[in-house]
C-alpha cells in the first residue's frame, strides 16, 4: 500500500473500485476504507480408482464430487 502514497486517488479506484466509506479528516486528507465478502463454490474433482481385492474380485471406489465454499472477507482501514 505504501506505493499508493502521494498519487491520484482515481487511479486507485479505477483498479480497486469504489470504497466502501470515505472520511474527511479536519487537515483535509480524506481516508478511503474498502470492505469486501465474497463467496465462491469450487466442485472438488472426482476420483475413480479400481482395484483388485485378494479374490481377484475388482471393486471401484469413486470420491470427490462434493461443493466446497471458499468465502474471503477482507476490511482495509486506518489503524485508530
Amino acid at each position: 500500500m505504501n506505493s499508493w502514497i502521494g498519487r491520484d486517488i482515481n487511479e486507485f479506484v479505477r483498479k480497486y473500485g469504489t470504497p466502501t466509506t470515505t472520511l474527511t479528516l479536519p487537515n483535509g486528507n480524506t481516508i478511503y476504507s474498502y470492505n469486501t465478502d465474497r463467496e465462491q463454490a469450487f466442485k472438488q474433482p472426482i476420483s475413480v480408482n479400481e482395484f483388485r481385492n485378494r479374490r481377484g474380485e475388482r471393486n471401484t471406489v469413486i470420491t470427490g464430487g462434493n461443493t466446497i465454499v471458499d468465502r474471503d472477507f477482507c476490511e482495509i482501514r486506518p489503524l485508530a
